[in-house]
């Protein structure tokens, strides 16, 4: 099993579990409400806490969704619950990203993809994803933002498994053998 997924076999299905936590995200959680403080007071933006202008404003509120996101990336898991009738993608505590209820009649096969995520000083990370292609032919993004390949195969072939689909190669999927 790869590491930061945990699977447990519940009563008449699977549920694997995966946290979002990254130690940048506490530096962020910390340096922002640092940040923030020092830009207000500073002599670059007029206004203070007392006074606020709207330049205090916006670095407040621009402060708030970077400590609400630090506080989600650090205490969000993202659960795959997979039963006889459906799977469920469920985020939180914090809310942040959308859940999921996929209806096990509409599920033709799943497949794992790459996604490069561009970052400032052109500096690339590559991701994967797991798709599902529904039996009308639409591909939806069951989960994204798994750190290995090795996480991506293991839930798409235990999901296969459990619903007896038997695994065809998609086009764009990442082949098995480089797991």
């Amino acid at each position: 099993m790869p590491k930061s997924i945990h699977l447990k076999e519940i009563a008449g299905g699977l549920e694997f579990e995966g946290s979002w936590f990254k130690y940048k995200y506490l530096a962020l959680l910390v340096t922002t409400p640092v940040l923030g403080w020092f830009l207000i007071n500073s002599s670059y933006v007029k206004g203070s806490i007392n006074e606020p202008t709207i330049n205090v404003v916006i670095i407040a509120i621009g402060c708030l969704f970077a400590i609400y996101y630090a506080l989600a990336r650090i205490l969000n898991a993202t659960k795959i619950i997979v039963t006889n009738d459906q799977i469920r993608v469920l985020h939180g505590p914090v809310p942040l990203l959308k859940n999921l209820i996929i209806e096990k009649k509409n599920v033709a096969q799943l497949y794992v993809t790459r996604q490069n995520v561009f970052h400032h000083y052109y500096r690339i990370f590559t991701t994967y994803q797991i798709n599902v292609i529904l039996k009308n032919k639409e591909v939806i993004t069951l989960v994204s933002k798994l750190d290995t390949l090795a996480q991506g195969h293991f839930i798409e072939q235990k999901i296969e498994q459990f619903f007896n689909i038997e695994d065809v190669p998609v086009e764009g999927e990442i082949n098995k053998k480089h797991t």
